[in-house]
């Protein structure tokens, strides 16, 4: 999964609403959780996102730059 550094104390990956911003340069937004599931769009490095929730080493999440959802 892509690395994201929480905005609050927080884990990205606590609550539903948390704010994270991606730290990977390129990180691509899957359809699924799963490496194989087709990339519906890619986060780039300092994007902001908030999580909607979380599944073992998966996060659902939603770009904030343009609404974008998926998981990383």
């Amino acid at each position: 999964s892509v690395g994201c550094t929480p905005l609050s104390s927080a884990r990205p990956d606590a609550a539903m609403g948390s704010l994270a911003i991606v730290h990977d340069s390129i990180a691509p937004l899957r359809r699924e959780p799963a490496h194989a599931a087709e990339m519906t769009s890619q986060l780039l490095f300092g994007e902001q996102v908030e999580v909607l929730s979380s599944e073992k080493n998966w996060a659902h999440v939603r770009a904030l730059a343009d609404g974008y959802q998926g998981y990383v």
